[in-house]
Parts: structure tokens; sequence; C-alpha cells
């Protein structure tokens, strides 16, 4: 990645990592017992591979609208009809039991 960075090449770097796992090798070193290690993991992470956090967050509230939610999916499809959706409302109301 910085041999990428010095060559004017990091997107072509940070696909080549990406495509061979190594982006889940580095999460793994989160979780190393070297505090070094841990924090360069993290750099590593945020500075190549670390994505837009109002990006990320817009999907995880519901859309409400009525008794209908709708998680992180537009409301409607490109052609203006309506995207699935799920209706609490018409589903049948039962208790619900651990033992069964």
């Amino acid at each position: 990645l910085k041999t990428g960075e010095d060559l004017n090449k990091v997107a072509g770097y940070v696909s080549l990592v990406d495509e061979s796992g190594g982006i889940d090798h580095i999460e793994g070193l989160q979780e190393h017992e070297n505090d070094d290690i841990y924090e360069k993991a993290i750099a590593i992470i945020e500075k190549y591979f670390g994505c837009d956090d109002a990006q990320e967050d817009e999907n995880l509230a519901p859309v409400v609208s009525g008794n209908t939610f709708a998680f992180g999916v537009d409301a409607t499809k490109a052609e203006g009809e309506a995207a699935p959706s799920f209706n609490f409302a018409d589903q049948p109301q039962m208790a619900f039991n651990f033992a069964t």
C-alpha cells in the first residue's frame, strides 16, 4: 500500500489487497495482544479502506411509514413502483412460546 502511494497507484494496490482477502487479515490484527500492532492495523484500515461514516449511518434507522418499516432500502424502485416491504399489521397476532 505504501508502494502504491509512492507510485500514485493506491487504488490498484487497495483492490489487490481486498481481492486477496488481505482486509480480513488486517482486521484480525486488531485483536492482537501487542498494542503497537493493533494501532497500526487500525491506522491502515482507516487510511486505505475507511468509509464515509455518514454513508454508513444512513441505513441504520428504518424509514417508518404507518405500520411499515424499511431498513437500508430506498422506499421506491427506479421505475416508480413501490419496493417490497414488511407490514407488521398483516401478520397473525399470537403469543410467543419458547417451549415449542
